[in-house]
């Protein structure tokens, strides 16, 4: 307590937003694996991660190692229960970027040169607070993913360009660092690059501070942040459980960090998807309205036009993160594509305390002059009202996003181990089937007992030859032919000689294969003839 009395007072906030947002995320954190919240990935992650292995493209590296090192330095809990603590403390960190970046936008908007006012700390610290209680960044706090982590960076390497721009003690270290983590952040979601367009605009309106030798320095740090992708074909060559696209070849490693299946995703709403555009725009203004609500609306919206008024180069380069983030997240076509809105509401929420700010400020100047402006109780009783906004959140979003009792997919995947043989392979298709029974195989029982193969994977014939080179007995040397030829030729290798399990999702191999179900998963016995 004598260190945090101790701070200058713009830092007094900084260590109680940190420590209020990780209880909160610690105390609604997912004991281990969920699917809630779009998390299915978190199992592939959490067993990638503790395997050292290769991820979906783009491969994760920067998450991977992350996550390796809390799953060995946190002393207690599940694998998944440990990385989901660096989701935790990502967005706590975050939280407390959201203050200082706003203080700062804050100060931007300050029309004298004293420090800011105690109103200053109460708007940014509003700002933090309204991000972190926000539902998408809670429900993505509290589970083992890579978005906590990249609004972590997104923060980060704001706040260290604006920093740059307003001239601050550091000088070009400021950028060269942000150029860095920008590197190093693509590396954990490689849509940090929102960043890239409000970063390019903020260097051309500060050209005149650039040097040949800085901008040589910003573009060599920027490679050696995203040099962690070596980490990919390094791993990929010892041929680890996970190891998609087999990055240890240029052709796979081009496959894997290029995303290579998710191309057509990423600005791939179909055409006769185009009509129904408005309607996902009102869909994604709810959603706003659902973080913020009406009152927070208000005010970040009035923060905004604060910005345009005072610092327009502050509001250009915050709102083209915006738009990238808002555009990126309308046209990418998945069911989970909300949760590339969170850097449209890290900004927004510091919209928010510029917004709250001037407007406590117009109402404390407005009756220090002992003038009475008609518009000015409304607006003072709302920007009362929108403090205890995060009580409320806390209240109405709690049960919901809350995963401290989710056990749901652990037991799945529990299930199924202890009801097939030790010697049995399972293959398994859909994602919310394949990666818990991957977490299971290779975290809860180290690699031991029945092996788990995906029926979707097998297209790949770097899938079938890595499975061979883990399991020869299992897998044949050579596998050829389409789809369906892979998959039967896998089926038949191995009837007659272990048991061989399907999923539900795999469910359209018994039009092959004739199978007995056994509660939703099915033991193949023979080809139908």
């Amino acid at each position: 307590m004598a260190l945090i009395r101790g701070l200058p007072q713009k830092h007094l906030p900084a260590p109680v937003l940190f420590l209020s947002a990780m209880a909160l995320y610690l105390f609604t954190l997912a004991p281990s694996i969920t699917q809630r919240h779009f998390g299915v990935d978190g199992a592939e992650l959490a067993t990638a991660a503790y395997t050292l292995g290769v991820a979906h493209p783009p491969g994760y590296p920067t998450y991977l190692i992350l996550a390796k090192v809390f799953s060995l330095l946190l002393p207690w809990g599940d694998i998944a229960h440990r990385t989901g603590v660096l989701s935790a403390l990502s967005s706590a960190g975050a939280t407390v970027l959201v203050y200082y970046i706003s203080y700062l936008l804050i100060e931007g908007t300050a029309r004298n040169a004293s420090p800011p006012s105690r109103m200053a700390l109460a708007a940014a610290s509003m700002a933090a607070v309204s991000f972190a209680v926000s539902p998408l960044l809670w429900s993505q706090s509290v589970m083992t993913e890579v978005y906590s982590l990249n609004a972590l960076f997104t923060g980060g390497v704001t706040l260290l360009a604006i920093l740059w721009g307003k001239g601050a003690r550091g000088g070009s270290w400021l950028l060269l660092a942000s150029a860095f983590l920008l590197g190093l952040g693509l590396g954990n979601h490689l849509t940090l690059a929102f960043l890239i367009l409000p970063l390019a605009y903020y260097l051309l309106l500060h050209r005149e501070r650039l040097t040949p030798r800085l901008v040589a320095g910003f573009l060599g740090l920027l490679i050696l942040g995203l040099s962690v992708y070596i980490y990919l074909p390094l791993r990929a060559s010892h041929n680890p459980p996970i190891n998609w696209g087999d990055a240890s070849t240029l052709e796979g490693f081009v496959w894997t960090v290029s995303a290579m299946p998710y191309r057509d995703l990423a600005f791939g709403l179909p055409r006769h998807a185009l009509a129904n555009l408005p309607e996902r725009w009102v869909e994604w203004a709810d959603l706003l309205v659902r973080q913020f609500n009406a009152v927070g609306l208000f005010l970040g919206i009035l923060g905004a036009w604060r910005l345009r008024v005072s610092s327009s180069p502050l509001l250009v380069f915050t709102g083209l993160l915006f738009l990238s983030s808002l555009a990126y997240s309308l046209t990418y076509y998945t069911a989970d594509a909300q949760v590339y809105l969170l850097p449209a509401f890290l900004v927004f929420s510091l919209w928010i305390g510029v917004g709250l700010h001037w407007l406590l400020y117009v109402a404390a100047m407005s009756r220090e002059m002992g003038r009475g402006l008609p518009f000015l109780p409304p607006l003072a009783l709302a920007a009362a009202a929108f403090l205890v906004v995060p009580a409320l959140q806390l209240t109405l979003n709690f049960q919901g996003i809350s995963l401290r009792d989710d056990r749901e997919s652990l037991a799945y995947a529990q299930g199924i181990f202890q009801r097939v043989e030790p010697d049995a392979v399972i293959i398994a298709d859909t994602e919310q089937e394949l990666f818990p029974l991957w977490y299971y195989s290779y975290v809860i029982e180290n690699g031991r007992g029945p092996v788990v193969l995906s029926s979707r994977l097998s297209q790949f014939d770097w899938y079938l030859r890595g499975q061979h080179e883990r399991n020869p007995e299992m897998v044949p040397a050579e596998v050829t032919g389409d789809y369906w030829r892979r998959l039967a030729r896998v089926v038949e290798h191995n009837l007659g000689k272990r048991p061989v399990y399907i999923t539900a999702g795999a469910s359209f191999l018994l039009g092959q294969f004739e199978g007995e179900e056994e509660d939703g998963l099915y033991r193949l016995i023979r080809p139908k003839t």
